[in-house]
């Protein structure tokens, strides 16, 4: 995000996590939210950090936990409502809409945190 900054880029948008937070305990958490707060400082004036629960879709690699937490959780998907809304998994291809979107409309600087939620109503707004 530093280099984008130099190079005069207007936007930049990274794909966090729905447990991102810098003073978390839990490693994967601790590291995606030194991440958020890195690109927040780069200088890049409109930063949108994207934070899904478990992506879904196809993959090159296999990872053993995440097919396990997806078999798990899909079938949860219909009762994880309100506080637990953003624990339900979500399409990569779902995030990837979303950032397109949030980049071709989204001209005011600033940061933008979307959770699940939002990355789907972002992702409705660009289909045909």
């Amino acid at each position: 995000a530093a280099v984008a900054a130099s190079h005069g880029a207007r936007s930049f948008s990274l794909v966090s996590a729905v447990s991102a937070d810098p003073k978390s305990r839990v490693f994967y958490s601790r590291i995606k939210g030194e991440a958020e707060r890195a690109v927040a400082a780069s200088g890049v004036p409109i930063v949108h950090l994207f934070r899904p629960s478990l992506l879904l879709g196809e993959r090159n690699a296999i990872r053993m936990g995440e097919s396990v937490a997806a078999a798990l959780l899909r079938p949860l998907t219909p009762v994880l409502r309100g506080p637990l809304a953003n624990l339900r998994p979500i399409f990569g291809e779902t995030v990837a809409r979303a950032m397109v979107a949030a980049a071709l409309t989204d001209d005011v600087p600033g940061v933008r945190v979307y959770d699940p939620a939002a990355m789907r109503r972002l992702a409705a707004s660009t289909r045909a």
